[in-house]
Parts: C-alpha cells; sequence; structure tokens
C-alpha cells in the first residue's frame, strides 16, 4: 500500500495518511526522508550546486519540461535549469511511497509537476520528471474532433491495442506493458468495469494531470464522464497511438515515459507511474504534457 502525505508549504493545513488512517494536524509536518532530499534537489537548483545536484539525479534520469521539450541527465548538470514549480508561489505537495518508490507531486500556480524517485543503495535519487502548465493558454483540444465523430467512423484501436513499437527488457516491463495495454483495450471498448476494465487497472489514487485542466482528471471523474458517453450512445474511444517509449523497472513499479499522438491534435509526452500489486501493475500517477512547438495533427487510418 502507498503511503501519502501533502504538505503545504508557507501554509498550515497538513494531511497525511498511512495504513492506521488519516490524521489532520495545523503547522508543518516533519518532512520525510524523501520530501527532505525533494527539498535539497530544489534548493541545489536555487544556488547552481552542480555537485549536489549530479548527487541527486540518478543514471537514468530525464526530464519533460511544460512546454514538451525533453532532455537527459547530462544536459541538466550542464545547465541547472529551474523547475516549473521553483517560481516563487506556495506549493502544495503531494508523496506517495511504494516500496521503493517514491511519487512526488508538486503544485504550485498553474504548474503541475510530477517527480519519481527510487530508493537506490545510496539514498534516494530522481528518475524522471514531468511538468505542465494547467492554465488556459495550454489548453489542448485533444478529444473534440474525436467526440464529433460516430461510432462507425473512429478507428479500430491497433496501436497500442495489439502492437507496440516497443520491446520490455525485464519481466516486470513487460508485465506492466501488458496491464498498461489492457487498460487501452479497456478503454478502446468503453469498459470501465472493476472486474476487468479500465478501472481494473487504474489505481484509486490516479488523478490523470493534462494541459489546461487545473482539476486533473481523477479515477471517479474519468468513470462518470465515460458513462455518460455511454448514455449518450458512445460505444468506441479513439485511443492515442503510441509513436516511441520507453519503460524503467524499478522493481515496485515501472515508469513509462511515452510520446503519444491523438486523433487529432498536438503529439505529447505521458509520464506513468505503474504500480506492481501483485502482478497487476495499477496506474497511479500520469502526466501528460503537449509539444508545444509541434503543429497539430489529425491521423488518417488506412
Amino acid at each position: 500500500m502507498g503511503h501519502l502525505s501533502r504538505i503545504r508549504i508557507a501554509g498550515l493545513a497538513v494531511l497525511t495518511a498511512s495504513a492506521t488512517g488519516l490524521m489532520y494536524s495545523p503547522g508543518i509536518a516533519q518532512e520525510s526522508d524523501l520530501l527532505a532530499t525533494n527539498a535539497a534537489l530544489d534548493e541545489a537548483f536555487r544556488s547552481g550546486n552542480t555537485e549536489a545536484v549530479d548527487g541527486l539525479l540518478d543514471p537514468e534520469f530525464s526530464w519533460v519540461f511544460k512546454d514538451g521539450s525533453y532532455t537527459f541527465r547530462s544536459d541538466v548538470v550542464r545547465l541547472l535549469p529551474a523547475p516549473g514549480t521553483s517560481n516563487g508561489e506556495e506549493q502544495e505537495i503531494h508523496e506517495r511511497i511504494y516500496g521503493k518508490v517514491g511519487v512526488v507531486q508538486v503544485f504550485s500556480g498553474t504548474t503541475r509537476g510530477l517527480r519519481v524517485w527510487a530508493n537506490r543503495s545510496d539514498g534516494w535519487k530522481l528518475v524522471h520528471i514531468n511538468e505542465l502548465d494547467v492554465g488556459p493558454e495550454y489548453a489542448s483540444r485533444r478529444g473534440a474532433y474525436r467526440d464529433s465523430l460516430p461510432n462507425e467512423q473512429i478507428p479500430d484501436c491497433v496501436n497500442p491495442c495489439t502492437t507496440i513499437p516497443y520491446q520490455p527488457s525485464t519481466p516486470g516491463s513487460q508485465a506492466a506493458m501488458e496491464s498498461w495495454q489492457g487498460q487501452e483495450i479497456a478503454a478502446a471498448t468503453m469498459n470501465m468495469s472493476y472486474e476487468d476494465g479500465w478501472a481494473y487497472y487504474a489505481a484509486e489514487e490516479n488523478v490523470g494531470q493534462f494541459n489546461g485542466r487545473p482539476a486533473g482528471n481523477p479515477k471517479q471523474v474519468r468513470l462518470e464522464n465515460t458513462f455518460r458517453r455511454i448514455e449518450e450512445g458512445i460505444a468506441k474511444s479513439a485511443q492515442s497511438t503510441v509513436l516511441q517509449m520507453r519503460l524503467i523497472d524499478l522493481d515496485d513499479a515501472v515508469l513509462m515515459i511515452m510520446v503519444g499522438q491523438p486523433l487529432d491534435g498536438k503529439p505529447f509526452y505521458v509520464s506513468r507511474v505503474l504500480v506492481n500489486r501483485d502482478g497487476r501493475y495499477q496506474m497511479a500517477a500520469s502526466y501528460h504534457t503537449d509539444i508545444q512547438d509541434s503543429p497539430s495533427f489529425r491521423l488518417v487510418m488506412e
């Protein structure tokens, strides 16, 4: 079971959760080791401490910026870019621990940041950052064209439902990809069941984060919206095509970094954390960041 804590920096409200339930207390909670390390990383970026940043980044590290640009560890250490969530505004920080994997989400103004950490032999190391902006100027048109099509004109799901241009390198990443593929098959056929549908593969705590959507897309909201579409007579959903994928097996979870192309709109990066729960990998976090400098495309199925 994941452990959750939420700390409002420069505020008073603190919410923590564990297997024993919820507890509310005023004031700033004592930081966990992970949150302390996360704060140390922010301070290292702020102060331009190359050595400290270098020591906290995992060899697998990569970063999706809120404009959809993408970079790897060596460039980050050389350039020391400022995190988008270090914008001078109050931060709301959410933490979940899944074994040796830590998921930290930082909300600051209209910027949302996902940070995926791995507890290595020498401490917490940052494996990935995905940042996006929920302000209206970043809003995506993704889904509008799809929703305008009758069922017979919505393309069948081939990629990613039956084929994906990626070969997993570990049994864990293979199992995670198969679980996610099951999730996509269920979404394409509008199967929201908890027994074998989309709800089976999505963790209760998952809130999908998207450009231009301040409230995100919590699991229950996604279910309600899909049931509404079903009542309107919609029987199919067009899933985004996988253009590129990378899976990083962190034992207790698998990190997916993917470039996708919707039926209509800009290509985007999506970062997902797929948590191992007795062999079933559930999506516990997902961040979708449009590549702003890309033109929009409309797929033509042949």
